[in-house]
């Protein structure tokens, strides 16, 4: 299927130039819509910036959080660190895909919160400018409004003049659809649970022996390494406030069907470190939050779909800037 030739829209004063596929942001005032009265969602912004300085949005990506039911987007300590990782996998470093985030609003508050700049210089790199506030309307309309936010240690922010509006989405449906809707509703919740309580108590005792039979394979398996991954690279990068950082060891071999992944041991409650494994993996990217278990456990196993495995380990400390360690794992004809 051919894609839909991009549109454009210009600011008021000409300076910023959107290009954007309908589609994208058709996904995006549904997700803004879809989180309900007064409660608000966000997302990462996908794309890229031409020569001329004009922003082409190309997709996005939606953030899960602790509080999904606030009535603000407001992020744990976890969520700020997994999405700071998961930007940093995006982004390649700062010259990637990132272009921004938004949020939904309602009410017709537009105004940039002091909570929201600031969260938006400690995720995002300087390549990412973008914030962009979805305010969907009650007739069906929704208006795009856009903030470009300069980091560093005095994060400013500047509103691009005029606003990128949408018409309500047509909605197609007869006279007794609604009806058949909500009859069809009816049916398949019951339908829904008649198959819950048939199969929940064998469902459940299939669980548990699951859980007994992995929890004796672990208990067997022996931790020593049987093949090291031939390709094997790791580092820290630097600090964006220039301090020092202590390398954080990360290791990836394989281990019969699956790669473990092991770090220096790290001892803490989940209130003063925090930590995100990510991994990419057959250009699928997944991304874990590490428990104060995992961290002293210092390693995890994972089976991998492709040859080659990427690696990212953040690790955040009260008071102190991230560590973040790299592996890269390639298989030879060797290890296999």
């Amino acid at each position: 299927m051919n894609k839909p030739p991009l549109e454009s829209w210009r600011s008021e004063d000409g300076g910023f130039v959107l290009h954007y596929d309908p589609r994208v942001l058709e996904g995006i005032r549904g997700e803004a819509s879809a989180a309900g009265e007064g409660i608000e969602a966000g997302g990462i912004l996908l794309g890229s910036l031409t020569d001329a300085g004009e922003y082409v949005l190309q997709s996005w990506w939606p953030v899960r959080r602790d509080h999904a039911r606030s009535a603000s987007f407001r992020l744990s300590s976890g969520d700020v660190a997994a999405l700071a990782a998961h930007v940093e996998v995006l982004s390649g470093g700062g010259t990637g895909r990132v272009l921004g985030w938004f949020t939904g609003r309602r009410g017709g508050e537009t105004a940039l919160r002091a909570e929201e700049q600031h969260f938006h210089a400690s995720v995002f790199p300087a390549s990412a400018p973008l914030f962009m506030i979805v305010s969907p309307g009650q007739e069906g309309e929704t208006a795009f409004r856009f903030y470009r936010i300069s980091g560093g240690d005095r994060p400013a922010a500047s509103l691009v003049r005029g606003c990128l509006a949408l018409p309500p989405a047509p909605v197609k449906m007869g006279r007794d659809a609604e009806p058949r809707r909500r009859q069809a509703g009816a049916r398949n919740r019951a339908g829904a649970a008649a198959r819950l309580r048939r199969w929940a108590l064998p469902a459940l005792a299939l669980v548990a022996g699951l859980v007994f039979v992995t929890s004796g394979w672990r208990v067997w398996q022996s931790p020593r390494p049987r093949t090291q991954a031939r390709i094997y690279t790791a580092q820290a990068l630097p600090a964006q406030t220039g301090e020092p950082l202590q390398l954080t060891t990360l290791q990836v071999n394989r281990m019969r069907d699956r790669l473990e992944i092991t770090w220096e041991p790290i001892i803490g409650n989940e209130s003063e470190v925090q930590a995100t494994l990510v991994l990419t993996d057959q250009g699928r990217v997944t991304t874990w939050r590490l428990s104060a278990e995992d961290l002293a456990r210092g390693r995890m196993r994972y089976r991998r779909a492709a040859h080659e495995v990427q690696v990212l380990l953040r690790v955040e400390r009260a008071g102190r800037p991230a560590q973040i360690a790299r592996a890269h794992y390639v298989a030879g004809r060797g290890n296999e």
